[in-house]
């Protein structure tokens, strides 16, 4: 049985996502996807570990790309972008009191502090982003330390994420899943649950 939902903000929450960025810079650079998810690998963890500051991401960008202003401007808009999924927000105020909710998010200091300081999260306890407590969503322990704050069974937790990688790594962790592709499909399945 299903006591809490934990969900990852990108893709799920807002609609901003990694992968739609890594295609904004392709398009900006004329660079292949992998070669810009290589540049990111080089980056992003201290990232979103909260261990650097976002203009380490702009000066990487900006030395290996070599773009205009503009393009440069155009990608640090997306990045700190916030699309909030307001159906699924929905959605959620009429669930709250039967389920339990959380964010267990990856997620860089700046964008965290513009999503804590522009949407009401109070429908979420608690909010951990990876630039809080210095761990990564690929890291064992992040999922670990959380559930045992949460004080919920990871069995009873339905984790909820649009990324192939974290769904598989928090089943083997034990909790339930949900790869989230769309609104509909995700309220229907929980609407089936209840």
């Amino acid at each position: 049985m299903i006591k809490a939902i934990v969900f990852d903000w990108h893709g799920v929450l807002d609609f901003t996502t990694f992968e739609d960025l890594v295609v904004l810079i392709a398009k900006e650079s004329n660079k292949s996807k992998d070669e810009i998810k290589q540049i990111f690998r080089k980056i992003k963890n201290p990232l979103i570990r909260g261990e650097g500051d976002i203009s380490l991401l702009w000066n990487e960008i900006n030395n290996i790309l070599e773009l205009s202003e503009d393009q440069l401007q155009l990608i640090q808009e997306y990045i700190l972008k916030i699309e909030k999924n307001q159906e699924l927000f929905d959605f959620l105020e009429k669930l709250n009191r039967k389920y339990k909710f959380a964010i267990l998010s990856d997620c860089s200091r700046e964008k965290a502090e513009r999503i804590k300081s522009t949407i009401d999260l109070n429908l979420f306890s608690p909010v951990i982003f990876s630039c809080d407590v210095g761990k990564t969503k690929s890291e064992d322990d992040f999922f670990e330390e959380f559930t045992q704050q949460f004080g919920v069974e990871i069995s009873e937790i339905l984790y909820v994420d649009d990324t192939e990688k974290h769904i598989e790594k928090t089943k083997a962790l034990g909790f339930q899943v949900y790869h989230f592709t769309d609104n509909q499909l995700f309220i229907n399945y929980i609407n089936s649950l209840i």
